[in-house]
């Protein structure tokens, strides 16, 4: 905010050009303020009169890009707007044009100069690491917040007036409030609107409108500016709000559910407000457990890819579902649920496979695994018995360790099956594997043998091929190629292919008809692949 906002027609009451006592316009051209009697003394005639000076005083935006300037001016505002907070309790003070002024002027000290900024490439502000912003007038804007709650909390207040006053434009001003770096104005905001839901009925549905608007913003519309600063404190009324629905719940708010709520665990700042959207879809869940389904369904599809402090979020928010969840839903959604819990259990990252080995130690969990056995035990042993063998991590090897024990308690004769069937299968990969062996290097001796039919050829056997060169004229020999292992290729980085076995044209003859007599007919091509190929 600088400089000053215009004067309106009511400020003639309050600016004096005629009082010697009072100065001039100053060095900014604004008008200098009015010292006005306190509202306590003034008589029921005079009273409403002097409460609409003071009014139109806090209209007044004062300078406050520097402490010296302006300073009378924020004085005299300072006091109007701290007898305003306590007028309250005044009674018969809140009339019809009290009531007008009063919410006029709270519109104008919420209007807002959101300047884009400076750098437009320069990065976003991060919650976590960059200090935020602190408003200059912060010592009015806090009375000003004060005053409109302390009015809407009000006993002698008469909301059927401000009905007529407080309108879309406000809540829209409030709303975007939410945006500032200003924690502290944040939490006086969300008071503000959470009192203005209570209030005011009829205006709850555009107030849950116009918040799902943000959230929408916030996810899909990025040009918009919206961040993700204040959108914690709105799920925290989002909360409240949905504390407060009658059961069944309407299709309507069904709808923000799923099409609000669940995909607002997609972007990548949920560590910001992930706590408050958890309680609120846990809200949903206790009012109708039926929900689970789109829920878990919805948690499923945006579980992060390669963000480890992101999984370990949604891990701790699928395991207060599994509370909340009846025994016939857990079994209908236990594939779903287990096979993405058992993945993440397999993780190399420390956190994440801790808080999935942490999920299985669940009461109700291994309740349900003891009932299931059958089913869920070849899902989580194989995952276990590998973690307990191969992790990195010695915390890790334990809590595996651990966990085996306890399912081979609950269900130890599911567990042993498990691991035998695995045994076995890792004795029979075993097995294939040496056979794979045992045949590559039969055919890596054929090939030798086959090189080593000509001796007038120079050639070299390696691994996984046959290289072989003459210095002389060659030509190619039909049918014979010799085919190298990829894995050759360091051998010589200048050959990007292998080259077919060339000979000179004298010895050609006499390579053809030995080749074709290894075997006893017509040459054929020799073909050397990988290992994995055979």
């Amino acid at each position: 905010m600088h400089g000053f906002a215009a004067p309106a027609s009511h400020f003639d009451r309050f600016i004096d050009t005629s009082d010697c006592n009072l100065e001039l316009p100053g060095e900014n051209g604004g008008p200098h303020l009015k010292q006005l009697p306190p509202i306590s003394q003034a008589d029921g005639q005079t009273r409403e009169a002097l409460i609409l000076e003071k009014i139109a005083q806090c209209e007044l935006k004062c300078n406050f890009d520097s402490q010296f300037s302006d300073t009378k001016n924020k004085e005299i505002k300072k006091g109007a707007l701290e007898e305003l907070r306590d007028m309250s309790a005044v009674p018969a003070v809140w009339t019809r044009p009290v009531f007008a002024a009063f919410m006029k002027m709270i519109s104008k000290n919420l209007e807002r100069d959101w300047a884009p900024p400076e750098n437009p490439d320069a990065p976003e502000f991060d919650l976590e690491e960059d200090a935020p912003t602190q408003n200059k007038d912060w010592n009015h804007q806090i009375l000003v917040y004060e005053a409109l709650v302390k009015m809407l909390e009000s006993p002698t207040s008469k909301l059927e007036y401000a009905k007529e006053y407080v309108n879309k434009s406000i809540i829209v001003k409030l709303l975007g409030i939410f945006n500032t770096q200003d924690t502290r104005e944040r939490q006086e905001v969300k008071t503000a609107l959470h009192r203005l839901y209570s209030k005011f009925v009829c205006h709850r549905s555009y107030i849950r409108s116009a918040i799902s608007s943000v959230y929408y913003s916030y996810m899909y519309d990025r040009s918009s500016g919206t961040k993700c600063i204040g959108i914690a404190e709105l799920l925290e009324i989002t909360g409240s709000i949905i504390n407060g629905f009658s059961k069944p719940i309407k299709q309507e708010h069904v709808r923000f559910l799923e099409k609000v709520l669940v995909p607002l665990h997609a972007p990548e700042a949920i560590s910001h407000y992930h706590p408050q959207l958890a309680y609120c879809v846990l809200q949903y869940i206790s009012k109708d457990p039926s929900l689970i389904r789109p829920v878990i369904n919805g948690l499923v599809r945006y579980w992060p890819k390669c963000n480890s402090n992101k999984e370990v979020m949604f891990l701790n928010e699928l395991e207060e579902l599994v509370e909340q969840m009846t025994d016939a839903d857990l079994l209908q959604l236990q594939d779903v649920i287990f096979r993405r819990v058992a993945r993440c259990a397999n993780s190399i990252h420390f956190q994440v496979a801790e808080r999935s080995l942490y999920f299985f130690n669940n009461q109700k969990v291994l309740a349900h695994i003891e009932r299931n056995a059958d089913v869920l035990i070849p899902m989580i042993v194989p995952v276990l018995h590998h973690q307990q063998t191969s992790h990195w991590s010695a915390t890790i090897t334990g809590l595996a360790q651990q966990m085996l024990q306890v399912l081979k308690h609950h269900a130890d004769e599911a567990a042993t099956r498990t691991l035998g069937d695995l045994k076995r299968k890792r004795a029979e990969d075993s097995q294939n594997e040496q056979d794979r062996q045992a045949k590559w290097q039969k055919v890596t001796k054929m090939a030798q043998a086959a090189a080593s039919l000509n001796p007038l050829l120079e050639h070299r056997v390696m691994n996984f091929g046959i290289v072989a060169r003459s210095p002389l004229p060659t030509r190619r020999i039909p049918g014979l190629q010799v085919h190298s292992h990829p894995m050759a290729a360091h051998e010589n980085e200048t050959e990007s292919e292998p080259e077919p076995m060339a000979v000179s044209e004298p010895e050609a003859e006499a390579a053809a008809p030995a080749a074709g007599e290894l075997n006893g007919h017509e040459p054929m091509p020799v073909e050397l692949s990988s290992p994995a190929a055979l």
